[in-house]
């Protein structure tokens, strides 16, 4: 007699992803490490959605970047702006929120160095990237003349791209 084992997944019907039951992938235990390290439960509160790449809470998530195999947190501010940038279609974060080194604004990359959102308290959150962000690191970032940017990267009528500082 023949013993035939039957492999069960559990799939979320909205997004297809799905996972065998009671095994996490490589990317959740390494998002679940992050929770865990950050204080978990107690110091973030439980995630209101788990999604394949990223756990959502109330105003901020915990994101695995694929390229580093590793998570990062987005959060405040930041994650309103990354959200409304489109979220991970915009891109990937490379860090986590940290402080500028003026001590008064506060930063996220993403894309592999290729994007920030930058954050001051008079400012608010702004995105910049490509040239436009490489140029203004080889100026000296937010010690710049320029200072924070004050509007994200768009298209202007004039044709090409800007940021306002």
């Amino acid at each position: 007699m023949a013993l035939i084992s039957k492999h069960f997944e559990k799939v979320d019907l909205k997004t297809g992803v799905g996972a065998r039951l009671g095994v996490l992938t490589e990317q959740e235990r390494i998002i679940q490490a992050k929770y865990e390290a950050m204080g978990g439960e107690a110091r973030l509160g439980k995630p209101r959605e788990k999604k394949a790449r990223m756990w959502v809470f109330d105003g901020h998530a915990i994101v695995y970047n694929k390229t580093r195999k590793a998570a990062f947190h987005v959060m405040g501010a930041i994650y309103e702006k990354w959200i409304d940038r489109g979220g991970l279609k915009w891109g990937e974060p490379t860090t986590d929120e940290t402080a500028t080194p003026d001590g008064v604004g506060r930063y996220n990359h993403f894309n592999e160095g290729g994007a920030s959102i930058y954050w001051h308290p008079n400012t608010g959150a702004w995105g910049i990237y490509g040239d436009i962000r490489k140029r203004w690191a080889e100026l000296g970032w937010e010690r710049s003349y320029l200072g924070y940017p004050t509007s994200d990267e768009d298209d202007i009528d004039e044709g090409g791209r800007a940021n306002s500082f």
